[in-house]
């Protein structure tokens, strides 16, 4: 009787053979997953065959079709310039602008004309009290010229040939007096001035 003694498998014969039993597991899990879903497939793609008939009646048999025009055609489309209108046309305003200019030169003309008017009645007035305002500035120098004589007789007073009063003109008509003989003796005002100088010119 012989005794035969089997050598026990190492580790790595132990892992090839657990590795070759799980990869024909997943195959096979994977080929019965295949086949449920070709099933599944293949039911669908049945139904679908047989409602198809229905479904092409039931479009045969609607009022419209989803691919079609309406009746009568489109509506046009709107592709022109369509700008809403905004305040008054070229033409109006140029009228508007003619017509406010028309009533400002109007309106300018009619002032010029009372303007004028208010001129003259104010000249004529002024005209009116001329005479009055002409002795009052006569009457003004008077007063001036007397008020120089009495200065000049204090000046020439201890003067044995001054007199007092004496022209330097040779003549017997009546000079009026220049600015410097009436105003040399004492300070003036700017109104005096004015009314030495220009007086009333600007009225006459």
């Amino acid at each position: 009787m012989s005794l035969e003694v089997h050598s026990s498998p190492e580790p790595q014969d132990y892992d090839y053979m657990h590795s070759a039993l799980t990869r024909r597991q997943h195959t096979q899990k994977g080929s019965h997953s295949y086949e449920v879903l070709k099933q599944a497939k293949l039911a669908r793609v049945m139904d679908v065959e047989q409602k198809l008939p229905e479904n092409r009646q039931g479009a045969q048999s609607s009022k419209g079709r989803k691919d079609m025009p309406q009746l009568g055609g489109y509506s046009p489309i709107d592709y022109k310039r369509n700008l809403p209108r905004r305040g008054l046309s070229g033409y109006s305003m140029v009228a508007m602008g003619i017509g406010t200019l028309l009533f400002v030169y109007w309106s300018m003309m009619k002032w010029n004309c009372e303007r004028r008017r208010l001129q003259i009645q104010e000249f004529e007035a002024r005209i009116a009290l001329m005479p009055l305002l002409q002795a009052e500035k006569d009457r003004k120098l008077l007063q001036i010229l007397r008020e120089n004589l009495e200065e000049e007789a204090i000046i020439v007073k201890g003067v044995p040939d001054g007199k007092v009063g004496e022209s330097v003109l040779h003549t017997t008509c009546w000079v009026t007096p220049m600015l410097g003989k009436l105003y040399g003796l004492r300070m003036c005002t700017n109104e005096e001035v004015l009314n030495a100088t220009s007086g009333f010119k600007q009225y006459t």
